[in-house]
């Protein structure tokens, strides 16, 4: 470790008290994995910044859900108070479609085509992705795109926080159930962080990280626990979502989120390791212009910020958290994408 503060250090000596800061930090917060963080994470532009995702890379334009001009940033890791420093955004400017209802069955529904409308959308992506590491050694991963959950879990389990015996309880507004095709070739134990990083940026898809995190033994798919937007909501309501309707009534591991906390207090109290798997896009009923507004109004009366405490006092439960913030389906203001994440962290 001495080594890299001298080599970082050069001749820019402000930097050295930056980079002591914080190995002292990484050091009290992880006294057991503090070696493991640092082998990890290397000091680059005044970072301490995750080997796997150093630099910044072009989005794969044949992935799904993917904008022109998007980016997977560096990962890198934050200390609390560093957040107004590291939570900043870029802006991309999409065109996108709605309608006032949709039309079909529920296993094939598709918007009105009488009624569509075009959009105008500006969506706000990471500039960085963080580890936010808290003083008692609980870490939070924060991304845009679901799709780097897999990395959060293979990080997870490389620092001690969690592994693939942990139940994780998947919190989002839809069920990202969708079979991963990547071909893998596995041993019995988890895919090497590296090359969990590298299907994560380029092959993932914002749908089929939970099938791909567990062909890669990150997590065991029988140990995903559902808690979809949804299960808020009246039968009437579940019927105009098509992605979750037909899935929600067969699925008997479905968790309601007044449930949450005290499931994973339970876990907890069993011996067995938690993760909270965040989707933002849980709280697109206060933001999403792209519902149509029939369905909007099934939503008038939810209070937001009786959903908004039972995902804090979740998080303030669970072992290990990964946030993404889905800017193409959360469409929130940049400041208060910000703000939700800050009330999180401080909540862990």
């Amino acid at each position: 470790m001495e080594l890299m503060i001298q080599k970082t250090a050069g001749n820019r000596r402000a930097d050295l008290g930056l980079v002591r800061a914080n190995v002292d930090y990484v050091r009290s917060a992880l006294p057991q994995r503090a070696g493991e963080l640092f082998r990890l994470f290397k000091w680059r532009n005044g970072r301490l910044t995750d080997r796997n995702y150093k630099e910044a890379v072009k989005v794969n334009p044949d992935l799904n859900y993917t904008f022109p001009g998007q980016i997977i940033p560096p990962l890198v890791l934050a200390l609390p108070h560093q957040l107004d420093q590291l939570l900043k955004f870029y802006t991309l400017e999409v065109r996108a479609i709605t309608s006032e209802r949709w039309v079909g069955s529920d296993e094939g529904r598709r918007y009105d085509p009488q009624t569509i409308l075009s959009l105008s959308l500006k969506l706000n992506f990471l500039q960085n992705y963080l580890l936010v590491l808290k003083p008692g050694g609980k870490m939070l991963f924060v991304s845009d795109d679901h799709s780097h959950l897999p990395y959060a879990l293979s990080l997870a389990t490389s620092l001690g926080q969690c592994g693939p015996e942990a139940r994780l309880f998947h919190v989002d507004e839809h069920y990202d159930a969708v079979e991963s095709r990547v071909e893998l070739e596995t041993g019995p134990g988890p895919l090497s962080p590296d090359r969990v990083a590298h299907f994560c940026r380029t092959r993932v898809q914002i749908n089929d990280h939970l099938s791909f995190a567990s062909r890669a033994h990150l997590i065991a798919r029988r140990n995903i626990i559902n808690t979809v937007s949804a299960g808020l909501l009246s039968d009437d309501a579940l019927r105009c979502l098509p992605d979750t309707w037909d899935k929600l009534r067969k699925d008997p591991d479905r968790l309601a989120l007044g449930e949450l906390a005290a499931e994973i207090r339970r876990t907890k109290a069993a011996g067995q390791p938690t993760i909270l798997d965040l989707d933002l896009d849980y709280l697109a009923f206060k933001y999403d212009r792209l519902f149509p507004s029939a369905i909007r109004r099934l939503f008038d009366g939810l209070d937001f910020s009786l959903v908004l405490g039972e995902l804090l006092a979740a998080a303030q439960e669970a072992d290990f958290i990964f946030i993404a913030t889905s800017p193409d389906y959360l469409q929130a203001p940049a400041g208060q994408v910000i703000d939700l994440i800050k009330q999180i962290v401080r909540a862990a």
